[in-house]
């Protein structure tokens, strides 16, 4: 990939790329597996993927598809060769479709992340509630623990089920004349009026006795939705006994039962202890980003520049696509979110527009502010980034982002994050209990 750039005019820049014939042929195969996935073409696994679409969608269609897809993979290839942090998405050009055994240029539009500076650049104050458990946040989870801890014995106190009971169930469900695996069971525990089966099943149970076995029809939702989107309710019959009516035996909170809950603990005292830690431990993350919202909520109050207007046409055709695109993945129109909402097209307008103002002064007056602290990215930052944005898959996270070609713009944001953390801890932070005393 060869990739030159231009100034185009005072906001834009003109990358101009150009594909060898092999990146063509690689490029040409993936666009087509895409476009057939999109536009759910079936494949035929005795052709190539490339003249099943064209086959299918028609050889015009297809060629604008194929340039759409090819262009929009090595863009973030092309930005990262060229180092350009860009606001939205680019626009595409190309005189020429792509076609096997040829080479591709084609020409993208873009609006280059532009630097700003602030009115200062001292530390920002914020007010906020210290980290602390409460002694009620305690002995909720205590409580929990002795819910979970219970024994479950057998209620003589009456034979006929009444509603709240918890019971002893044995069934036999069928569906078409074929059992229904997850409702079958020599022994399981239902809570009658817990909403957890439907109605008509609640009450069949309620009402028998220990002992009784009866079999009844109810029915259940599916999930395939009908033409007014509610779902398709299918039947099921059950043959019931009701074994036993239980009883839930709380256990003492003593020393005993603490150490017998959680092992590493010999005491209660030792045990609320460990509770206070771990809550502790589990706000701080939550806290920690309360307060960097907050702080770069407070620096944006500092940042007094005009954004360009290209700016803002970029960020707000990027929001405008990613609303359109989350619509259709509903199944959803337009007209039926706007209706759902109460709204006219134009208040959506409005309001989107000023969603991404929000969001590009806060951009902006991040990225000001690394460059005055002389902030720079390294490898630790952007881990940092990724275990950010995906905690339990960081690592996968950061490798789909580097065989897509994004690592770059990641790179940005790791410096907004690695910003927004020092912006942090140099805060002046007061509390607000403190706060309302004063």
């Amino acid at each position: 990939m060869q990739v030159t750039m231009r100034q185009k005019s005072v906001d834009t820049v003109e990358l101009t790329v150009l594909l060898s014939t092999e990146e063509v042929k690689d490029g040409l195969k993936r666009a087509a597996i895409l476009v057939a996935y999109e536009h759910k073409v079936e494949p035929d696994p005795k052709r190539q993927p490339v003249d099943v679409v064209r086959e299918v969608l028609g050889k015009d269609e297809a060629a604008f598809l194929f340039d759409e897809a090819v262009m929009a993979r090595c863009a973030p290839f092309a930005l990262a060769d060229r180092e350009v942090d860009i606001v939205g998405e680019p626009k595409y050009a190309c005189a020429q479709h792509v076609r096997e055994g040829h080479t591709f240029e084609f020409q993208m539009t873009c609006v280059p992340v532009p630097k700003f500076e602030l009115s200062s650049y001292d530390p920002v104050e914020i007010t906020m509630p210290a980290l602390a458990v409460s002694d009620d946040q305690v002995e909720e989870q205590i409580q929990a623990l002795v819910k979970a801890s219970a024994d479950r014995g057998t209620d003589d106190s009456h034979s006929t089920v009444e509603k709240g009971d918890s019971v002893e169930l044995e069934l036999e469900t069928i569906q078409d004349g074929k059992p229904v695996r997850a409702l079958c069971s020599k022994a399981r525990v239902y809570n009658t009026g817990s909403l957890s089966m439907p109605d008509d099943f609640d009450e069949a149970i309620v009402g028998m006795d220990v002992g009784e076995t009866k079999s009844f029809e109810f029915e259940g939702p599916s999930f395939e939705l009908d033409a007014n989107g509610q779902p398709v309710m299918e039947s099921y019959r059950s043959t019931v006994t009701v074994k036993r009516i239980l009883s839930t035996v709380e256990p003492e909170v003593t020393d005993a039962w603490a150490a017998r809950v959680m092992p590493n603990c010999s005491t209660v005292a030792q045990l609320r202890e460990h509770i206070r830690s771990r809550l502790l431990q589990q706000q701080a993350k939550e806290h920690q980003k309360q307060k960097e919202q907050l702080c770069a909520a407070e620096l944006a109050k500092r940042f007094n520049s005009k954004i360009p207007d290209a700016v803002y046409d970029a960020a707000m055709s990027e929001a405008r696509k990613t609303l359109h695109k989350s619509l259709k993945e509903q199944g959803q129109t337009l007209e039926d979110f706007l209706k759902q909402q109460g709204m006219e097209e134009q208040q959506l307008t409005m309001s989107v527009m000023m969603q991404v103002r929000e969001q590009l002064v806060r951009q902006f007056s991040l990225d000001a502010f690394a460059w005055h602290e002389g902030l720079s990215v390294e490898d630790a930052d952007i881990d940092s980034f990724f275990d950010a944005i995906s905690p339990n898959n960081a690592v996968a996270a950061r490798k789909d982002f580097e065989r897509s070609g994004k690592l770059f713009a990641a790179k940005g944001a790791a410096m907004r994050l690695k910003a927004n953390r020092l912006l942090a801890e140099q805060a002046v932070v007061r509390d607000a209990a403190a706060h309302r005393v004063g």
